[in-house]
């Protein structure tokens, strides 16, 4: 989601941290559900080595009912994927992510396409060259990029320009 942004060599570059009061407010409207802190490796049981919160939830309303409680009661960044609820900090996102990456590894931001399936992916897609995958999420509707049935297909595209 753009909190650890890693080069093409592995190396961690970035990180943007949870906030550990954020976290402290989050984790009890969450309690009775599964939910893990994660690293942007690894599962942690450390508040302050934390990039995001993941909770189990597969079902759409109950997961849009915690998200509208959580930006009640904090300002992050927060999103339902097809199983999981992603919490992490306000000021990060793919979008913001790749700027930094582009910006620490001094890369050409017209080299730069993407795409995507979720809600995570809108502000990313909506700002540079790229499409959507054709089984997405339907927030992704009101962007005018072309769908794509596989990834393979998009990168041919490109490879042809």
């Amino acid at each position: 989601d753009g909190a650890k942004i890693c080069n093409n060599m592995e190396y961690c570059i970035d990180t943007t941290y949870m906030k550990e009061e954020d976290i402290n407010k989050i984790l009890p409207i969450i309690k009775e559900e599964g939910y893990y802190l994660d690293d942007g490796y690894n599962e942690t049981n450390n508040i302050n080595d934390t990039v995001k919160i993941v909770v189990n939830c597969k079902d759409k309303s109950k997961a849009n009912n915690i998200i509208d409680i959580i930006n009640k009661t904090v300002d992050t960044y927060i999103y339902a994927s097809n199983e999981h609820i992603n919490i992490i900090d306000k000021n990060m996102n793919k979008q913001k992510g790749l700027e930094k990456l582009f910006y620490i590894e001094n890369f050409n931001f017209d080299d730069l396409f993407v795409i995507g399936d979720n809600d995570n992916d809108l502000e990313m897609l909506d700002k540079y060259n790229g499409g959507i995958i054709s089984n997405h999420s339907k927030a992704l509707d009101l962007l005018n990029k072309k769908n794509y049935e596989k990834l393979k297909i998009f990168i041919d595209e490109i490879n042809k320009n």
